[in-house]
């Protein structure tokens, strides 16, 4: 996990703490609320925007990021009927210039969405850690 997401994971868990020694009255404290702290989450948001990772990422927003530089994403294969391949089953890959490359292999574009799909994070990852098999497309 990147230093940017795992800082961000952090704040999220100390954003609950709200009220405690951590808590400094900064002023924002109406937008706390029973969600924790406001300047806390914000802060995490801006390093690490949430991402659904159940979903693939669409190419488009692949392209955007992949800019200016190459993106590190995590690909499953489809099968023939659609579905995602079981986790276990997937690379990390980087993603730059149109093209999907990983130790060994090499993907183009124009098969994304029918043959693989990319996404942020490994899906099935909680805290750090695989929680599930494969997920149906």
């Amino acid at each position: 996990m990147d230093e940017r997401r795992e800082m961000a994971r952090q704040l999220r868990k100390m954003a609950v703490t709200t009220g405690d020694l951590s808590c400094l009255g900064c002023g924002h404290e109406r937008g706390c609320s029973i969600h924790g702290c406001a300047v806390l989450k914000r802060a995490a948001d801006l390093l690490a925007p949430k991402v659904d990772i159940t979903k693939p990422i669409p190419l488009e927003e692949l392209r955007s990021a992949a800019a200016e530089r190459p993106v590190l994403v995590f690909v499953l294969c489809v099968d023939e009927d659609g579905q995602l391949e079981p986790t276990e089953c997937g690379e990390w890959e980087m993603f730059f210039d149109d093209d999907f490359i990983a130790a060994g292999t090499y993907d183009t574009a124009d098969n994304y969405g029918r043959v693989f799909v990319a996404f942020w994070d490994e899906p099935g990852r909680e805290n750090g850690t695989v929680t599930g098999g494969g997920h149906g497309g």
